[in-house]
């Protein structure tokens, strides 16, 4: 999930807490964050702050010394955030291979996870109402004994009352199938409970997805929102009062104007002069600037399209994981989430212009970047501008054609990070060659992006809908 750097890093971070003996570690931090992933509902910053350093209330995190605890912790959920919502987050531990070195780590993981749920036992708790009205008996029956193995391998004292009342061949009996050593009913009941743990896991993520059925959708977290209540609370740590939330904006190309102030900033582009013809479609080419080898992508899109819906799909057929903040620049203008602007300058609200108005003066190509910190900068080529999709299926109005090599891992240092990483990954004899592999994984293939990705990319893409 993290890099071997981040990693370090973090567990530095963790260690200037001011109650060391409180605060989570680092694989406990890992599962808490997982649990707060999948928990459909948003919870406060402070809140899962101080249930990391066991401080209550933590109001040192707001204070400047806690700033980059603060900063680094919000990025990382946001992160395991964007893997819940792309269906890639997934239990870290390879139960089938395990070593007995790592039964602690798993141990305390679920202590994390489980610290997470009981920030909100009204979703988590079977027994709890309200939430669960549309749900079966034997769904929660489900949800009940996934976690009894969470609780029987984060403190198994909890469920010690349970085993006891167990005769041995009764044991014996329920779970004659596994070859288990007579006589030693604790330590079977470990095993069958880390045995369990990966259904248990991808059990309570499905029943995450049901309940966001039925809870509202303001209340639910996403990998953006976070980020964006993690800005204001800063800037009320900063200024003493937070400050007003703007109005919502629709998305429509019709110009915002603040009448508090009775004017419209010089800024304004000259690209929002209504025409009455029909917007074109695009061709684009996307790239990540001194990729080398080229990483790119080829994609057909209607001018119609909101920048904030071409954010989505650069996103998606780039293969990030919209984890970080973005920025367009196009013909000398900025436009962005207008919530969460970057630095000191305005930017324009993506949802409220589309492509076409903000592009159609633009002879070559604009900007895209995406994590600030790494940086990752993208040139997006207009390559053609013509009047339906161009594609054998025209149908779609949204496509990628073409691509080249594998979007580089989150979080990896830049485009020169991943140089560095790619030295590692690729050469069997280098130093930090089996530590890349762990932290990437196997199957990581940097020259790969074949028609089976494009597919499924395409199948993703076919969601968004222009209006």
């Amino acid at each position: 999930m993290l890099s071997p750097t981040e990693k370090v890093l973090l567990q530095e971070l963790l260690e200037i807490s001011t109650l060391p003996e409180s605060t989570l570690t680092y694989n406990e931090l890992m599962g808490f964050m997982f649990g707060l992933a999948i928990t459909p509902i948003y919870i406060d910053r402070d809140e899962w702050l101080d249930a990391v350093f066991g401080e209550e209330p933590c109001k040192r995190c707001g204070e400047q010394s806690y700033r980059p605890i603060s900063d680094s912790l919000t990025q990382i959920y946001s992160v395991f955030l964007a893997r819940q919502e792309q269906g890639q987050l997934h239990f870290p531990y390879p139960i089938e291979i395990l070593k007995e070195v790592h039964i602690d780590e798993i141990r305390d993981w679920v202590s994390g996870l489980e610290e997470a749920f009981s920030l909100r036992p009204d979703i988590w708790d079977p027994e709890a109402e309200g939430n669960f009205a549309n749900f079966s008996d034997a769904e929660l029956e489900e949800l009940f004994f996934c976690m009894m193995v969470i609780q029987g391998l984060a403190d198994p004292v909890e469920v010690k009352f349970f085993l006891e009342r167990i005769p041995d061949e009764v044991f014996n009996e329920l779970f004659s199938v596994y070859d288990l050593e007579s006589g030693e009913k604790d330590r079977n009941f470990q095993a069958l409970m880390l045995g369990a743990l990966p259904l248990a896991i991808q059990a309570l993520q499905n029943f995450s997805q049901k309940m966001r059925a039925v809870i509202p959708e303001h209340v639910q977290p996403t990998s953006t929102s976070v980020l964006q209540h993690h800005s204001l609370a800063n800037a009320a740590n900063q200024s003493g009062t937070l400050p007003e939330p703007r109005k919502d904006h629709k998305k429509s190309n019709i110009i915002q104007v603040d009448f508090n102030n009775k004017r419209i900033s010089a800024k304004q582009p000259a690209a929002l002069r209504p025409k009455s013809e029909p917007a074109p479609f695009y061709q684009l080419k996307i790239s990540i600037k001194d990729a080398k080898p080229p990483i790119w992508r080829r994609v057909v899109v209607p001018g119609a399209i909101t920048l904030a819906q071409l954010h989505q799909v650069i996103q998606v057929s780039m293969g990030w994981f919209n984890a970080h903040l973005h920025q367009f620049t196009i013909d000398n203008i900025d436009y962005g989430p207008v919530d969460y602007p970057i630095g000191d300058e305005d930017q324009y609200d993506e949802n409220a212009f589309t492509l076409h108005r903000a592009a159609r003066n633009v002879q070559k190509s604009f900007q895209y970047i995406y994590d600030f910190g790494d940086y990752w900068q993208h040139q997006i080529l207009i390559e053609k501008r013509f009047t339906d999709s161009g594609t054998a299926d025209n149908d779609a109005s949204i496509k990628v054609i073409k691509g080249r090599r594998a979007c580089p891992p989150e979080n990896i240092g830049g485009i020169w990070g991943y140089q560095e990483f790619l030295e590692a990954y690729t050469d069997a004899s280098h130093d930090d060659h089996a530590t890349m592999v762990e932290w990437a994984g196997p199957d990581f293939r940097p020259e790969s992006f074949d028609k089976n990705e494009i597919d499924e990319v395409n199948r993703i893409l076919s969601s968004i809908r222009i209006s």
